[in-house]
């Protein structure tokens, strides 16, 4: 494995999370201008893992363009780092607050089921998912069962998620545990073998 460029890897984390807050700005900008509520941070991760996975150079926004280019390099093991610092900053500037939401039985059932999602990804591909794409297939996975009643959840997952989803604290308070979690489970393997997106 290649030597890590740590002063490196920490700015490219900072200015991807610049362009996320970036991304979430524009995003409800474009929301107020059509008289809708803000996004929620974990709808804001969502959006993004769908632009990127829709990604056309033609017809995709510079920023969304960005975004992707500098996600494609950037190891597995730093997408941990790079979430808490959005969710951290999320949550600053929004809310004006650091604290986090006691653990309720959603966030803990919302956290278990980005994990056994985690592990479902590992078995399949043999690799360690990006924890990005492990909450943006949730997250589908969830609003398809509100919206159209299809989804492999349970009931109660689904509920989990609706339940995290519509609550801004209880949604720090799973992502946080679920990178948490994630970093435990999966951190030491990402750290030796440099996996990237």
């Amino acid at each position: 494995m290649a030597k890590v460029n740590y002063s490196e890897v920490q700015n490219r984390v900072l200015h991807l999370s610049d362009l996320m807050d970036d991304f979430v700005d524009a995003v409800e900008q474009d929301m107020r201008e059509k008289n809708m509520t803000n996004t929620q941070c974990i709808l804001s991760i969502y959006m993004l893992g769908n632009y990127l996975n829709n990604i056309d150079s033609e017809s995709s926004s510079p920023l969304v363009i960005d975004i992707a280019k500098d996600l494609k390099g950037l190891q597995i093991y730093y997408h941990i780092e790079l979430l808490r610092s959005f969710i951290s900053r999320y949550y600053g500037t929004r809310f004006d607050t650091t604290e986090t939401a006691p653990i309720s039985a959603a966030s803990l059932g919302f956290k278990d089921l980005l994990m056994r999602e985690s592990q479902n990804f590992l078995n399949i591909t043999k690799l360690v998912p990006s924890p990005l794409e492990i909450i943006y297939l949730c997250v589908g996975s969830i609003l398809s069962q509100l919206q159209h009643g299809a989804s492999e959840l349970t009931q109660a997952e689904v509920e989990n998620g609706r339940q995290v989803i519509s609550s801004a604290r209880e949604q720090k308070r799973a992502l946080l545990d679920y990178l948490e979690a994630f970093e435990k489970a999966y951190g030491d393997q990402l750290k030796t073998d440099g996996s990237v997106q």
